[in-house]
């Protein structure tokens, strides 16, 4: 209890008078319930009110995450003092270097402690949209809107293609726009703002499975963090910010995954394709099927990295085999082309063309092989090295 001025035969008041609607006031007392930004300072703040001097006697009820205090002011009190009287709370406790805090007021009139405090606590929810440095006056009673609390499948579909298309900035723009600019004295329920906030990180979520970024502890461990504050953090812009944060997060994440792998299916694909180059039966589906990836999808990769085919690729590999046996050892002509498996029809100027940039003309005449290799046909066996021989 603050000590003063206060009337000595006034009823003292008691906790029971927050909870029950009992008593009648006689306009005599102003109500004030404060809330701070951080509550680990909770305590010293009810020590710091009650040694502080303020121009009423005060009666001051440190509760589980605000401080009630009841002012008597009298009925003849000029309202403009209250105000001010707030406003150097604000300040001082500001500069204590504690952090932020808010204060309800409810003027003095007829009501009941309990209705005081239960308006103060309404208007008190204001700080999910204002924040912190905040006086609040509970003279009227606030209007929380209903709203669907899910994303209708238009949003869904705009957050499907802005994550997809990693447009960061349209994601800013989203959110801000719909959670941070409200009409004048429209405020949707808070509740039902965490829950629409909920439905776009069931959005991230699929994200994540999607580019398997769920198997990162990291970001598993963040977008527990991200639930937990939307379930809890008093003010909505500090949500909006972290949700935005961690937005930006997974599409970094994702743009690099999508990155590595492209690289790491390439190179996975090349090496697969070097250790079996010598096997018949070798193409682009059992590449596909051993690198877990579709045909058209490892095409598309080899084509925009390498600008080459599978094909090309391929018989690159073979070619490069086949120069190197003829270099390096003493096999037979028809050895080293079973060895390297040509296949079974080629057209070996035009390859060895966009190999070494010479024309057919320069490296065995007019003649473009055209043809299918048969088993013991040393002749065209021959005929087929005699090309590579002239590019060895």
């Amino acid at each position: 209890m603050k000590e003063g001025a206060q009337d000595q035969n006034l009823e003292l008041p008691t906790y029971t008078k927050l909870f029950f609607n009992e008593g009648e006031q006689k306009g005599q007392n102003s109500f004030l319930l404060i809330k701070l930004e951080y509550q680990r300072h909770h305590k010293r703040c009810y020590e710091w009110l009650k040694e502080r001097f303020i121009p009423f006697p005060a009666y001051f009820f440190p509760l589980s995450k605000t401080v009630a205090c009841l002012l008597e002011t009298g009925q003849d009190h000029d309202r403009t003092v209250v105000q001010e009287e707030c406003q150097r709370m604000l300040e001082d406790w500001l500069n204590e270097g504690l952090g932020r805090m808010n204060i309800a007021v409810y003027p003095c009139d007829d009501a009941t402690i309990y209705q005081m405090y239960m308006g103060t606590k309404e208007m008190m929810e204001l700080e999910f949209y204002k924040g912190y440095q905040q006086i609040y006056f509970a003279n009227k009673k606030i209007d929380f809107k209903d709203i669907d609390p899910f994303l209708n499948p238009e949003e869904q579909r705009t957050w499907v293609t802005m994550l997809e298309k990693r447009n960061k900035q349209g994601i800013k723009n989203w959110l801000y726009n719909s959670f941070a600019q409200f009409p004048e004295d429209y405020y949707p329920r808070p509740d039902l703002m965490r829950i629409k906030l909920t439905s776009i990180l069931a959005q991230l979520r699929r994200f994540m499975y999607t580019y398997k970024l769920n198997g990162k502890k990291s970001l598993e461990e963040r977008y527990h963090q991200v639930f937990q504050f939307i379930l809890y953090e008093p003010v909505l812009f500090k949500i909006v910010q972290e949700m935005l944060l961690f937005t930006i997060q997974l599409v970094h994440e994702a743009e690099a995954k999508e990155r590595e792998e492209t690289y790491d299916t390439v190179e996975r694909g090349l090496q697969y394709i070097e250790a079996n180059f010598h096997q018949q039966d070798l193409t682009l589906e059992t590449v596909a099927i051993a690198l877990q990836r579709s045909p058209s999808y490892l095409s598309a990769l080899f084509s925009k990295k390498r600008q080459e085919t599978f094909g090309q690729i391929v018989a690159n590999y073979r070619l490069e085999r086949g120069k190197k046996l003829l270099r390096e050892t003493d096999l037979t002509i028809q050895e080293i082309a079973y060895q390297v498996v040509f296949p079974t029809r080629i057209t070996l100027p035009v390859s060895l063309k966009k190999r070494k940039g010479q024309h057919r003309d320069n490296i065995g005449g007019k003649i473009r092989i055209n043809l299918r290799l048969k088993d013991n046909n040393d002749v065209m066996l021959k005929l087929v090295l005699f090309y590579l021989l002239k590019v060895v």
